[in-house]
């Protein structure tokens, strides 16, 4: 039997011995169960001295208990954990129906004098230690509220402390759990800066000399240690607050703040505070998990101000009880500012670079996955993923390829995947999938598309293995300026160069991102390009011209306002890693300092007949075609731009599958003819 078992019958078995002898009928079993217990108490002692880590002595060193309170916890673990006792207990209080612990049957077994019953009623009072730490609960059912009646019980998390087992008190297990963390700091990804800090804050809490909570009760002033971490979701918070717990030896206990929020308010004051027991009683540390969702200063017009929050019951609780207690959060700034001030460590923890990022990739991989030998972690890190964004990559691609080999490009695209934009209107986010074949270009535009496709595939080498990142500063990403008539495939080149890429399009909503309100708009830009940075999409402004236009010499209010916005997007443009693709019929009207920072001009020129035929050929489908069709002679007599071939190869399509299911030169000739007609365009009859 573990010694901590050992030692918890012995005790049981003394408090049967004493409830025995105060009530046997025959006055020799009564005086040789009093004979027996000093034999049991021996043992007990023996048992602690030579096991240290028993919980009953961190219980004494922690609470700072006296001999009486350490009995009456005993008795109260006593009643629930063995039926015999209870059976005693009520028999003692000549009550069938009390088989829980009193303060009076407390004084009456483990004082000897009625001065000394007196003294020790007031250590189970709502304000004694055994109480104000929660280690002992006032029953509910049946209560009397007469002091010395008082039903009274061990709390779950005590039992199952003393039992050796390390569980969550089962009422709190739907918003929190109990973690014994092993990861040290050194197995955390994290940058140097970052490690170097919290490596600070370990040393220093691991030498925290707590007071007992009977002297914190007894001081005043602030007696626990209030610390806050905070950061964009996954970039490990909670991992490296449990690695600092590791590294102190303590466990931790995790409450989930979303949890909390959805609760009514009691409720959650309930939760927290049976948290904050177990935490004290157990010498856990406390984790509050999302805090921002529920630590929000109160409205204005709040009955009772901080006071009755969550984050008032936190700062009462940290002012009253020793107890290390960790806040985790994205925005800092939406915790109560009373309670942020009240915290002794605050920390913004920042998304990993691409050292850490590397580090996170080879560390997460299962060693069970086999890798392709074109896995490339050095790319993969260029992506700003977070920690767990990390994990779920990998749990995609080991998914997606079930028992074989993970290639790079299953994991890269399974890395994309992670990314999900917080857009709303202002921009639309697409997945791609066009083949470099769809876009049917002269050969001199094509080959810089080509370019541009194969510059971005190498940029992240140039930047950083070249070491080009430390000599250019800025214009470090791809800009291109597509400009041509329209329907001449500007806007499908962005597509097909997002699809080569692997990469979401991120398409602005000119319309949506242009505000009447002033300082809206530089809002919606800095999102947009925020949004995007953070999945190395190609980011396209279509018809840029409404956004890019030239600045005007400040005539109105109006025009100072316009020009700014155009100073920012230029900035926006110049530092953003990825690609941006402008495109315009109106190249003339574009800012002067927006051509500076192009690195691709292209001109989209209008397709001449052999490219028409092209493009007609790859849009509609040969199986279809009647044998009267020359698509060269279509070519030569509709001079049409792609966008428009596209629309009169659909309609043909559509209109072949109402009649025959035959393309015919007729139909070709009646959809090219109407299309004339809607351009505004005069074509000769026959």
């Amino acid at each position: 039997m573990q010694a901590y078992l050992l030692d918890l019958s012995e005790h049981i078995h003394v408090v049967r011995l004493l409830l025995i002898s105060k009530t046997a009928d025959d006055e020799a079993v009564a005086r040789e169960a009093i004979a027996s217990v000093p034999v049991h108490e021996k043992r007990c002692k023996r048992i602690e001295q030579a096991h240290p880590h028993c919980p009953i002595n961190h219980l004494r060193s922690r609470l700072g208990l006296t001999d009486f309170e350490e009995n009456c916890l005993w008795l109260a673990i006593a009643c629930a954990l063995d039926k015999d006792v209870a059976d005693i207990v009520s028999l003692a209080q000549h009550n069938e129906r009390k088989r829980l612990p009193t303060p009076w049957l407390c004084a009456t077994l483990f004082t000897s004098s009625r001065d000394e019953q007196l003294k020790s009623l007031s250590l189970l009072s709502d304000d004694g230690v055994l109480f104000a730490s929660g280690a002992l609960i006032h029953e509910s059912i049946g209560a009397t509220y007469e002091p010395l009646w008082r039903q009274f019980s061990a709390s779950p998390f005590l039992l199952f402390y003393m039992l050796g087992e390390e569980r969550v008190d089962g009422r709190i297990a739907n918003v929190a759990r109990l973690v014994r963390p092993s990861k040290t700091l050194e197995q955390v990804a994290l940058s140097p800066g970052d490690f170097l800090e919290l490596r600070s804050v370990a040393s220093r809490l691991a030498q925290a000399n707590l007071p007992t909570l009977k002297s914190a009760f007894a001081q005043n002033g602030s007696q626990g240690f209030g610390l806050l971490l905070s950061g964009e979701p996954g970039v490990g918070k909670t991992t490296a607050v449990r690695a600092i717990a590791s590294e102190c030896g303590a466990n931790l206990l995790e409450v989930d703040g979303h949890s909390l929020s959805s609760m009514p308010f009691d409720e959650a004051c309930f939760a927290l505070k049976v948290a904050f027991s177990q935490a004290i009683v157990t010498g856990a540390w406390l984790l509050i998990d999302h805090c921002d969702s529920i630590l929000a200063d109160p409205p204005l017009d709040h009955p009772f101000g901080e006071h009755q929050t969550l984050a008032g019951l936190i700062m009462k609780e940290l002012d009253r009880c020793p107890v290390i207690v960790w806040l985790t959060c994205e925005n800092p700034e939406r915790i109560s500012r009373a309670l942020r001030e009240r915290l002794v460590f605050r920390y913004f923890l920042k998304r990993p670079d691409k050292n850490v990022s590397k580090f996170i990739w080879q560390f997460n991989m299962p060693q069970e996955v086999e890798l392709d030998i074109d896995v490339n972690f050095q790319i993969l890190s260029s992506l700003p993923l977070s920690g767990r964004g990390v994990q779920n990559a990998i749990r995609l691609a080991t998914i997606t390829n079930g028992s074989g080999t993970v290639g790079h490009k299953s994991l890269y695209e399974s890395a994309l995947k992670q990314f999900v934009p917080d857009l709303s209107l202002v921009a639309r986010q697409q997945w791609v999938r066009r083949s470099r074949d769809d876009l049917i270009l002269p050969d001199s535009v094509s080959r810089i598309i080509d370019e541009v496709i194969e510059t971005e595939r190498v940029r992240e080498q140039v930047l950083g293995g070249w070491g080009m990142q430390g000599r250019i500063e800025k214009g470090l990403g791809i800009v291109c300026l597509f400009d041509g008539d329209p329907g001449t495939g500007k806007t499908l080149a962005a597509e097909v160069i997002a699809s080569e890429l692997g990469v979401p399009l991120f398409t602005v909503s000119v319309a949506n991102v242009v505000s009447k309100w002033i300082g809206e708009t530089e809002k919606n830009l800095q999102k947009v390009f925020d949004e995007a940075r953070k999945g190395k999409c190609v980011l396209l402004f279509d018809e840029a011209d409404a956004l890019f236009a030239k600045r005007a010499e400040v005539v109105r209010a109006t025009d100072r306002y316009a020009n700014m916005e155009v100073s920012l997007l230029l900035q926006l443009v110049e530092n953003y890693s990825g690609v941006v693709i402008l495109t315009t019929n109106l190249k003339d009207a574009l800012d002067p300092a927006l051509m500076r920072r192009i690195t691709y001009k292209v001109n989209f020129p209008f397709p001449d007949a052999q490219t028409r035929c092209a493009i007609w050929k790859r849009l509609l489908p040969a199986e279809r075609l009647g044998k009267d069709v020359d698509l060269m002679e279509v070519a030569k007599k509709f001079e049409l731009s792609g966008g428009s071939i596209r629309t009169c190869a659909l309609r043909a399509c559509y209109k072949a599958a109402r009649t025959s299911g035959v393309i015919t030169s007729e139909i070709l000739k009646e959809v090219c003819e109407h299309e004339y007609k809607a351009l505004g365009r005069l074509f000769r009859e026959g």
